[in-house]
């Protein structure tokens, strides 16, 4: 890893800490959140403890908002939801109205999640993204990879270059539509229209690996406010408390015509 250019080294493990490198000045404590069958998972990182907050059966959106919420009581932790795609975890509904969490896993081994990533900026979510690498040959490859020189912006001109010739830049809008496309370059300029509420930048390689770049997002130039609904106290009691006398009423009468009969 570090001949890769990664200097923080976390370990991610099942609800778990993994403190291996703890004596180092750099680490960060950081776990994979999430022991159901649906993969609803999330990674905690900068994690003060374990959650077992969680819900076992299928989630609905709400559930999955409370979990991300619950996590982020916790003020230092970073949230990244990880794997969108794996057993249906989370819907493209989802990523509509979600938010409170701060990365989305862009790409694995074996899928793209770039869809869903279009989709949560397009409903303007502030989420940015994060690779991941669970293979060796990976390691190798990425010492090959072109990287970003620059990014500027400069009367509405985003202009990207990187330090490598690539196959080519695309910049992607809302609903994920290609903007425009540089091929055979190095260096790419788009202007940036009142109708943009964000781009992002995709290179393609000519070895065919795909390098995602986190996107420019337009704000009011003071905060980049979060965009979610918080939960609904009184509302979420009430139904909670209509479901747990539903339940004893329903024993009760059950232990009753048990007796009659």
């Amino acid at each position: 890893y570090r001949n890769s250019g990664i200097n923080v080294i976390g370990i991610s493990d099942y609800q778990n800490i993994n403190r291996f490198e703890q004596n180092h000045k750099w680490f960060i404590p950081v776990y994979e959140h999430g022991f159901q069958y649906h993969k609803v998972h999330q990674l905690v990182i900068n994690a003060g403890k374990v959650s077992w907050m969680d819900f076992l059966f299928k989630q609905t959106l709400n559930n999955k908002q409370s979990v991300i919420s619950y996590l982020k009581k916790d003020t230092n932790t970073i949230i990244a939801i990880v794997h969108p795609i794996l057993r249906k975890a989370y819907s493209y509904n989802d990523f509509k109205y979600l938010g409170d969490y701060d990365y989305l896993e862009i790409s694995n081994k074996k899928y793209c999640f770039s869809s869903f990533y279009d989709t949560i900026l397009s409903a303007g979510h502030h989420v940015y993204l994060k690779g991941c690498n669970k293979s060796n040959s990976h390691k190798i490859l990425t010492r090959e990879l072109p990287r970003l020189a620059s990014l500027t912006i400069k009367n509405n001109l985003m202009t990207v270059s990187l330090n490598k010739p690539v196959r080519s830049i695309r910049f992607i809008g809302q609903n994920g539509i290609e903007r425009l496309k540089s091929k055979d370059c190095r260096d790419a300029i788009y202007l940036i229209s009142s109708s943009d509420h964000y781009i992002r930048c995709e290179a393609e390689c000519y070895n065919g690996a795909r390098l995602f770049f986190n996107p420019v997002m337009r704000y009011d130039g003071k905060k980049l406010e979060r965009n979610f609904n918080a939960m609904n106290i009184s509302n979420t009691w009430i139904r909670r408390s209509a479901t747990t006398f539903l339940v004893v009423y329903g024993f009760f009468l059950i232990k009753g015509m048990r007796k009659d009969v």
